[in-house]
């Protein structure tokens, strides 16, 4: 570990976040696209300000996860299978991929609210059945 990630990491133990102080740099773009939009007839009902992300990407795409969901849904989906049991996928990953073209059932050991209509959910542990 670097002094600098040490330094980083001792201030975020207290509460105090050098990514979040850093961020404030961007209040001047942030008040000029405020005040561009209101010219334009936009109007701001709640100011909730979020000045960390003007240079994120949009999302990530690298790393074997989101390929490794994209591929299996596809061949799911060129299989075309009657019914299809998950257990203990990511909901907001290759389960949302999934159940964007076919109902999917889902198992899992945490709890999930508010399911979308093409995914049953069971929660439900799997390993308590095998017996120790």
């Amino acid at each position: 570990m670097s002094v600098k990630q040490f330094i980083a990491n001792a201030l975020a133990s207290t509460g105090f976040n050098p990514h979040i102080i850093m961020s404030y740099r961007h209040l001047p773009l942030y008040l000029k696209h405020k005040r561009t939009w209101k010219k334009q007839g936009g109007k701001i009902t709640h100011n909730f300000p979020i000045l960390f992300d003007f240079n994120e990407q949009a999302g990530a795409t690298e790393g074997h996860y989101f390929h490794q969901d994209l591929i299996v849904a596809e061949y799911i989906y060129k299989a075309k299978p009657e019914h299809h049991i998950d257990i203990g996928s990511r909901i907001d990953g290759f389960v949302a991929h999934v159940a964007s073209f076919r109902p999917i059932e889902v198992i899992d050991v945490r709890p999930l609210k508010s399911p979308h209509p093409n995914i049953t959910f069971k929660q439900d542990d799997l390993i308590k059945d095998c017996g120790e």
